[in-house]
């Protein structure tokens, strides 16, 4: 893309706004995490030594940082501090195996890491794999090695001197990368989604004309850093001059503590995967807490289950519930305000409308355009597309297209989702086209469980396939056939085998929750694995 037209004077980045917003509001509260409550200029005098680091190194514009840390405010410091540098970051799940972790780290080329003392035990092996690894910065006592970070309070005048001087020192471009995401691939290898300033910058200015966040606002921060729903509670509230709640991977899985405190906390902002709410409610009986500061309760990554979502919504009236849908290449791309729900609907809601920052078509397989109330693939264009899939130019192109309809100017990306326009005009979402699916707000490929299964020498066939989950969104399944004969142990039966397996390699929510082993596996007439023949075993077993 040509930067002819682009003002070099004063660029659209995400970054420039971040060091705005921290500026203008240096001595607000900025990060809450525990007990713990850091100012914007706190925060960002240890983000700018991250910065200096960075630079000391010969990191900056066109380079990937990746970190790997638990999530922390000293991590969430690193991660502005790249940002700052001009670099994007490479978020890595800090539960993932090490191998996949490193994986992640290979294909994204990275200049840097940031990793925490748990993760160090690794640095040896990473270091031998990565070329590419000019700098690490390890967590220590005060922070980063190298002196990088620190405690206690900051001067707001002396850092927003500091933060003009990094503002001024930046020269960034739009199209630059700001982050890397990796989600489930089909090959068994993560796919890296690269998405620019722009592209950060036009989803959060969407989040921030639509919800309206204000410098009083607390939001909470439920989604790890490598989820694609950590950008709206990271970004829209740190340049809007709000505050964040940052939750550990521990709290974030407790339920019916949560119910309480959203409201000691005086949490405005909500956002997480629905399963998550659908806890809160069922195991920490939230309608019963008083919680009367909220006033925007966001969920997204699954379906959510229409009988506890009325629940949710006659507990908390007041509030505006909204359900945000999109891929990860989109964020989100389509938005429901959810209003009073009838006792006897029990139909998922719709996926809404389109946001306002986006265009869309409905096309059929022949790329022509659906009426309403007819079934087509939902695609998307304007400013929230990932630029590319990271050193994947095939996939890049097969998803990532001209407009095909008649006319038609600019990109659209192929979601691969099955919608219908309906008469009021909202999307309802029908499916997936292909093998992707959600657990618990994770974005998981089938086949690259399959993948890592097949890694096993003793594995003759593999299937796995997604069950509808009211709570998970889906659970997976697998279907195993091991190798046979005589050298064949019948340990290949057993499923701790296999779950120790795939341990290493998929993070937890990938392992399949229920194993089957079978003699065949079934085929249809065409000789494809009959998947549906597999998902009514599972259901018969169930019952």
């Amino acid at each position: 893309m040509s930067g002819a037209s682009i003002d070099r004077s004063r660029p659209a980045t995400l970054i420039d706004r971040l060091l705005s917003a921290a500026i203008e509001h240096a001595d607000r509260p900025a990060v809450h995490a525990g007990t713990s409550t850091q100012t914007y200029a706190e925060v960002w005098r240890d983000a700018l030594r991250v910065t200096e680091a960075l630079r000391e190194g010969g990191i900056g514009p066109g380079d990937r940082v990746a970190l790997w840390m638990e999530k922390t405010p000293l991590a969430l410091r690193a991660l502005l501090g790249v940002l700052a540098a001009g670099a994007s970051y490479v978020p890595i799940d800090p539960k993932a195996p090490w191998r996949r972790g490193l994986m992640i780290a290979q294909d994204g080329a990275v200049a840097a890491l940031a990793i925490d003392r748990q993760r160090a035990v690794h640095l040896d092996a990473i270091r031998a794999e990565l070329p590419s690894l000019r700098l690490v910065m390890v967590e220590g006592e005060g922070g980063l090695a190298a002196n990088v970070g620190g405690v206690g309070g900051a001067d707001g005048d002396a850092v927003r001197a500091d933060l003009e001087r990094a503002r001024g020192a930046l020269a960034l471009l739009p199209e630059e990368p700001a982050y890397l995401l990796y989600t489930s691939g089909s090959t068994g290898r993560p796919k890296g989604v690269v998405l620019s300033h722009r592209a950060a910058l036009s989803f959060v200015d969407w989040c921030t004309e639509t919800f309206a966040p204000r410098p009083n606002d607390r939001m909470s921060s439920h989604a790890p850093f490598h989820f694609d729903l950590s950008t709206f509670d990271l970004f829209v509230t740190l340049t809007a001059g709000a505050s964040v709640r940052l939750l550990t991977s521990t709290e974030a899985m407790l339920a019916p503590w949560l119910s309480r405190q959203v409201a000691t906390w005086g949490l405005t902002f909500w956002y997480s995967v629905p399963s998550v709410l659908v806890q809160m409610l069922e195991l920490g009986a939230l309608e019963e807490h008083h919680w009367p500061t909220a006033r925007v309760v966001l969920f997204a990554g699954e379906v959510f289950p229409t009988p506890p979502l009325r629940r949710l919504r006659r507990s908390l009236p007041q509030v505006r519930l909204v359900n945000l849908f999109g891929p990860t290449e989109t964020n989100v791309c389509t938005y429901y305000e959810v209003g009073e729900i009838d006792k006897n609907d029990n139909r998922p809601i719709p996926i809404g409308r389109v946001c306002e920052n986006l265009t869309s078509a409905i096309l059929d397989d022949e790329h022509r355009e659906c009426a309403p109330g007819i079934e087509g693939d939902l695609w998307i264009g304007g400013g929230n597309l990932l630029t590319e899939y990271r050193n994947d130019p095939e996939l890049t192109a097969k998803k990532l297209r001209p407009d095909p309809r008649p006319g038609a100017r600019g990109l659209l990306y192929h979601t691969g989702d099955r919608v219908r326009l309906e008469q009021d005009g909202n999307l309802t979402f029908l499916g997936r086209r292909d093998h992707l699916v959600k657990v618990r707000g994770y974005r998981v490929e089938l086949g690259e469980i399959e993948a890592a299964l097949y890694d096993h020498t003793g594995l003759a066939e593999a299937a796995v396939i997604a069950l509808r989950d009211d709570d998970a969104g889906h659970s997976l399944a697998a279907f195993l056939v091991a190798k046979s004969g005589a050298d064949a142990p019948a340990s290949l039966r057993d499923e701790a085998i296999w779950r120790a397996h795939l341990g290493e390699r998929v993070p937890l929510y990938m392992v399949p929750a229920e194993w089957f082993f079978v003699d065949a596996l079934p085929r249809t007439s065409t000789g494809k694995i009959d998947r549906v023949a597999l998902a009514e075993r599972a259901r018969a077993t169930e019952a």
